[in-house]
């Protein structure tokens, strides 16, 4: 399609959607209607659950059941969807299988609602695990899977077994990839993972570890310690985590490598001698010019001046000055790019 009939065609849509503008309505989709009609996908699942057995990976590597290869199509519910009301969840696993759902991923049930208490986070509510329950026994009926979350949101609020300093992080992001080498917070985990999933849901009569309706258990949701390394998460820990962290990581460094030599050989250590400045106009000798640029996202708002003689070693440096912060870190970026690197050379 050339350039003038993309035109054509753009004119004629605002032109049709200026006369209907007067005459639209909501198309709203009724979160319990499960009314048999020819947009009904029920009938695609098939429904008796505990015929199936287990999922597992087959030996041509897919999902299967005992009838054979099994494919999933689902959604998340989260927080508080969770845990409907018991009048309200044979409708909501009604409307979802009418989708055609067959399974439902249990997501962001550790941040607050599935405990009796957050202040600390350690005992599971009797009343939200009924609730839990009846809902998954309900999607159960429908032929609806579930894909149970450990480790998504946890906030691991201090009581008697943290130490004071998890007080100081206060990203959960950072407090939930703490248990890759706190074994403290890992044992938190561990606790939570027996207490759910050895729980016997009532109306299924199956604890979870052993419910052919529970598809997947995912243990950690997008945490890692290399993400929080990434991050540069690692590098901000209060004292008594970065100091336990450094330690396990020098232990293991010393064990695994009888030399200094040797570390600095498997690690692709470099010792070169550097070369000429990479940035064009690195010492700001000419102001901010391009190829230096400000970036201010989303409400972030500020500027960039550059300040003589007040950098390391009496250097010029840039001044970034916020005067309203955005919602996330990455709102505000300072950089330069069109770099050329060479492989294998040390970049400082």
């Amino acid at each position: 399609m050339n350039l003038r009939k993309i035109f054509f065609v753009l004119i004629s849509f605002l032109f049709i959607q200026n006369i209907f503008a007067g005459t639209t309505f909501p198309f709203v989709l009724p979160w319990n209607d499960a009314s048999n009609t020819v947009i009904d996908l029920s009938s695609v699942i098939y429904r008796n659950i505990d015929t199936q057995g287990y999922v597992h990976v087959s030996a041509d590597g897919h999902f299967a059941v005992n009838s054979g290869r099994i494919k999933f199509w689902g959604t998340n519910t989260t927080f508080g969807a969770n845990f409907p009301s018991k009048s309200n969840a044979p409708q909501v696993a009604a409307r979802l299988a009418k989708y055609g759902f067959n399974i439902v991923r249990f997501h962001h049930m550790d941040m607050y609602d599935i405990w009796t208490t957050v202040n600390p986070d350690r005992v599971l509510s009797s009343a939200k695990l009924d609730l839990m329950d009846y809902f998954i026994y309900q999607l159960k009926q429908k032929g609806i899977y579930v894909d149970l979350n450990l480790v998504v949101s946890r906030p691991f609020n201090r009581g008697t077994d943290l130490p004071a300093d998890i007080d100081l992080i206060t990203d959960w992001k950072v407090r939930d990839a703490l248990g890759f080498f706190d074994p403290q917070t890992r044992q938190l985990q561990k606790d939570y993972a027996r207490d759910l999933l050895t729980h016997t849901n009532p109306y299924t009569g199956n604890a979870y570890i052993n419910e052919p309706a529970v598809a997947f258990i995912e243990i950690n949701n997008e945490n890692g310690l290399t993400q929080a390394y990434l991050s540069n998460q690692l590098d901000s820990l209060p004292p008594y985590y970065y100091n336990l962290l450094n330690t396990q990581w020098n232990n293991w460094l010393k064990n695994k490598y009888a030399t200094q030599a040797q570390l600095e050989t498997a690690w692709g250590v470099v010792n070169q001698s550097l070369g000429s400045e990479m940035l064009t106009n690195g010492r700001f000798t000419t102001g901010l010019i391009t190829p230096w640029n400000v970036e201010f996202h989303d409400t972030a708002t500020g500027n960039a001046v550059v300040e003589t003689g007040t950098g390391p070693g009496g250097l010029n440096c840039a001044r970034i000055n916020v005067a309203t912060a955005g919602s996330a870190g990455w709102h505000v970026q300072f950089n330069q790019g069109d770099f050329l690197l060479q492989q294998e050379r040390h970049i400082q």
